[in-house]
């Protein structure tokens, strides 16, 4: 992989990027993306790939040589609930790891995916576009979920569009602080995850993100995130 795929834009999947576990860090987040765009072009034609530690560590931006053993260790044993909305936002939802295998050997990390989710990654139907070096501008978890969650919904050619609505409940899995109990309250959550993540984004990247709630009496139950062209 030569340097100057930093710059690149990695297409997933709508489903890929929903993924929901609490469990997984931002740093693992990341090297999953990092890993994706390496196989990316690959995936329908080959099973396992490599890419050399050093360009590894150049795509985080940093140099995380003594975390990429524990990071891939963490993504080989995670069993993620693997998250799909329709139209409507109903939820459906699978069981997998995010790599089936890895190993580090003479500078390089070779890998794996399943075969359900290679084959989820390789059906491009409807995919966004996460560019990578937007990705290192992120500080916490709750951003990058959130981000790839509105790209996952935005049209580039058309300059918008726009998230089902979706369950507090099941939003707080989609962004992985569904077990922190000190974001239990919805005034919690929306002050201490939404807003900032929003801000983050909207300060940050190339879209503009408004949520829109929808509520029961006084009570939020969904938010639809409204996403733009940055201004």
């Amino acid at each position: 992989m030569t340097k100057n795929k930093i710059e690149c834009s990695i297409s997933k999947t709508n489903c890929s990027i929903q993924i929901s576990n609490s469990k997984i860090s931002l740093i693992e987040r990341k090297c999953f993306n990092i890993l994706l765009l390496n196989a990316i072009d690959e995936l329908k034609t080959k099973d396992t790939y490599s890419i050399r530690i050093a360009d590894l560590q150049h795509m985080f931006g940093f140099n995380y040589s003594k975390e990429i053993q524990e990071c891939c260790k963490n993504l080989v044993q995670s069993t993620l609930k693997f998250s799909e909305f329709d139209e409507q936002g109903k939820e459906s939802w699978t069981l997998m790891p995010l790599l089936a295998s890895a190993k580090i050997s003479e500078g390089y990390l070779f890998y794996s995916f399943c075969s359900d989710l290679q084959n989820k990654l390789s059906d491009m139907g409807f995919f966004d576009r996460i560019n990578l070096t937007i990705q290192n501008r992120f500080k916490n978890k709750y951003t990058l979920e959130l981000y790839e969650l509105c790209m996952s919904h935005y049209n580039k050619k058309k300059g918008g569009g726009c998230t089902p609505f979706i369950e507090i409940q099941s939003l707080r899995k989609l962004l992985g602080c569904a077990e922190n109990i000190s974001y239990d309250k919805f005034y919690e959550f929306n002050r201490f995850v939404l807003k900032n993540a929003i801000k983050k984004i909207n300060d940050k990247t190339d879209i503009f993100v408004i949520p829109k709630q929808e509520k029961l009496l006084k009570t939020v139950k969904a938010i639809q995130f409204i996403i733009s062209d940055a201004k």
